[in-house]
């Protein structure tokens, strides 16, 4: 600085570029005491952007290509928005309305590289309108390249927004209503199947969801369906989902559906990766029926799941997650007795779970529970 101007007697004869270069050899607790000078001082170093650097410490830096980078991650939440980038660079806007105002704070961060952050005040009335322009403006960018979306948003969500979202694989909804659900359905690519679809709702029996509303080929060819809501569902609708991974809760299933799923893979018919499938019904089970069904229809072995009289107690002892009545059973594959599936009926749950695998090298079966 000595070089450049001849040295400086008062901060107040310096201009807002010399501030900055000054600020940014500062340490982090000298920061925050020249925040408190005044609103001015506080506005640059709010403003002020830090990266890391081992030969000299803390400095400001003006471009960090942050508009060259893609956009991989998107929340929306009540009152906030959040995306990452793939290189693990963050930008979020947090929303704080009181009385007639509203203060937009927003954020970005690379950590320990980068970080800066502001804020706006707009009138209380304009807020739902800039939630969704800074959606739509963050979407027009990284439609193309956005892979996880969260929308747990307070609003429903406009027309205007991008119409394409082709390349999201995983999607999380709040359900508020068939409109805003098939909004974002519509939005994804019928062709591209994605790696996890999870819906949650803070609904009753009473009130199930449809789901009708979700009826989309991307969700019915997911990999990994978790609907935490309750679901009015079909047999014909249950049955055309491909998932490996189902956790879900619906008013009822009928045994003969449940059976033809467990049916489809005794016989190969479906995906070798399967993991589990663990529906929650609202509708008490007939578990002698059910049991009795696979007993004669498959090859199956039956456990005292109660007492744990099983050869794999600590293995057993997983299923105690679930009700403690239930029927547990194990069936073997068509055409390979060593892949073992564990099959748990209860008065509120129909349980499917890939367990038993041929031990590498040893004979007998390997018991592995699944994550769920």
């Amino acid at each position: 600085m000595y070089n450049y101007i001849g040295g400086f007697e008062k901060w107040s004869e310096l201009n807002d570029d010399c501030k900055r270069h000054v600020i940014g050899y500062l340490n982090y607790w000298t920061r925050c005491n020249l925040s408190l000078c005044s609103k001015k001082d506080n506005e640059l170093v709010k403003n002020a952007v830090l990266f890391a650097s081992k030969e000299n410490g803390i400095r400001w830096k003006q471009d960090l290509g942050f508009e060259k980078q893609s956009i991989e991650t998107l929340e929306l939440r009540y009152d906030r928005i959040e995306l990452c980038t793939t290189s693990g660079f963050s930008r979020s806007w947090q929303f704080f309305a009181k009385r007639e105002k509203c203060r937009i704070v927003s954020k970005s961060c690379l950590e320990n590289v980068y970080s800066c952050s502001n804020v706006r005040t707009i009138p209380r009335e304009n807020v739902e309108k800039e939630f969704w322009n800074i959606v739509k403006s963050v979407l027009s960018k990284g439609k193309d390249e956005l892979r996880e979306l969260v929308v747990h948003a307070k609003w429903n969500p406009k027309n205007d927004i991008p119409g394409n979202l082709s390349a999201i694989k995983e999607l999380n909804l709040e359900y508020k209503s068939e409109e805003e659900c098939r909004f974002w359905l519509n939005r994804l690519d019928p062709k591209c199947a994605l790696n996890t679809f999870t819906m949650v709702c803070d609904n009753s029996h009473y009130h199930p969801v449809t789901f009708e509303h979700i009826l989309h080929p991307a969700v019915l060819n997911a990999k990994c369906v978790q609907i935490d809501a309750w679901v009015h569902i079909s047999d014909e609708q249950f049955l055309q989902l491909n998932a490996t991974k189902i956790r879900m809760s619906c008013l009822s299933i009928s045994s003969d559906a449940f059976l033809e799923f467990l049916k489809r893979w005794v016989y190969g018919e479906m995906d070798s990766d399967f993991s589990h499938l663990v529906v929650y019904t609202n509708e008490k089970n007939n578990k002698r029926e059910i049991q009795n069904k696979i007993s004669q229809r498959f090859r199956s072995r039956r456990y005292d799941y109660l007492n744990y009289l099983h050869p794999e107690v600590q293995f057993i002892h997983c299923f105690h997650r679930f009700r403690p009545e239930g029927i547990y059973c194990e069936v073997e594959k068509r055409d390979d007795p060593l892949c073992i599936v564990s099959v748990l009926i209860t008065n509120r749950h129909l349980v499917i779970m890939r367990t038993g695998f041929a031990r590498s090298g040893r004979l007998g079966i390997e018991y592995k529970y699944p994550m769920l």
